[in-house]
Formats: structure tokens, C-alpha cells, sequence
């Protein structure tokens, strides 16, 4: 891999690693939201308390899913930038079955395009659940 390519693949996994803090925040808010709508459940109506139930595992469940996602793209964009190319990893991933035969050999570009959609993703889905722990709250105790 040139050095003009390697870069990309830094920078990637920098932002990839980056997102700790954001996976961490994601699981206690969303642990945080499951303990609220379960303890407040007694004092809302139950298709209300099961409503939120759901959203807030489904959300910790999303948040889960991108953590894993991105602790192994920054994992996958650490050898990327060490490698000498990425024909030896698009075959590793054909072979593992996480990438399409026709995916592999996509330029540097779109790889870091994915990644970074992943990573707006999950500071999403950490404001869709800060504001469903705030809901839950003010649902449960007012």
C-alpha cells in the first residue's frame, strides 16, 4: 500500500478507536433507560411501561450491534494502515463472509465513507437514547 493510502486507513482507525467513549455512554445510558422503565413501570400504564421497555432495548441492542461493528473496523483499519494492501484483507473478509465478492477492491475512500457513517450512527442512537431516558423519567416520575 502507498504511503498516500495508508493515511486514510489511519485516520480511520483513529476515529474507529475514538468512539470508545460514545460505546460506553451508549451501554450505561441504555442499561440506565432499562432499569428506569422497568422500576418505573409500576407507576405508568403497562402498554406504556412495555413501550418503553422495548425502545430502550431495542436502543441498547443498536448500540451493542455499532459497538462491535466499529471496535472491529478499528481493529480491521489498524492492519489496513500496517499492510502492504488491501487485496489480502478484502479476501480474508470474502472468506469470513463479511464482505460480498463484488464489495472487495473498493477504493480506500468508501471504506473510510462507511466507517464514519457508522460512527454518526452511533452518536445517534446515544442522543435517541439520552432522550428516551429523559422520557422515561419524566413519564415515570411526575
Amino acid at each position: 500500500m502507498t504511503e498516500v493510502a495508508r493515511w486514510p486507513a489511519t485516520l480511520a482507525h483513529a476515529a474507529a478507536a475514538g468512539t470508545v467513549p460514545w460505546q460506553n455512554a451508549s451501554a450505561a445510558i441504555g442499561l440506565i433507560g432499562l432499569a428506569s422503565a422497568v422500576v418505573g413501570g409500576a407507576t405508568i400504564s403497562l402498554p406504556i411501561s412495555l413501550g418503553l421497555l422495548v425502545l430502550n432495548a431495542a436502543l441498547l441492542a443498536g448500540g451493542l450491534w455499532l459497538s462491535l461493528r466499529l471496535r472491529i473496523d478499528a481493529v480491521l483499519f489498524h492492519a489496513l494502515a500496517e499492510g502492504d494492501g488491501s487485496d489480502e484483507f478484502d479476501r480474508a473478509m470474502v472468506d469470513l463472509g463479511w464482505l460480498d465478492a463484488g464489495r472487495a477492491g473498493r477504493p480506500m475512500p468508501y471504506r473510510v465513507a462507511g466507517l464514519m457513517r457508522l460512527v454518526r450512527l452511533l452518536v445517534l442512537l446515544v442522543a435517541a437514547q439520552l432522550m428516551l431516558l429523559i422520557v422515561t423519567g419524566w413519564l415515570t416520575w411526575r
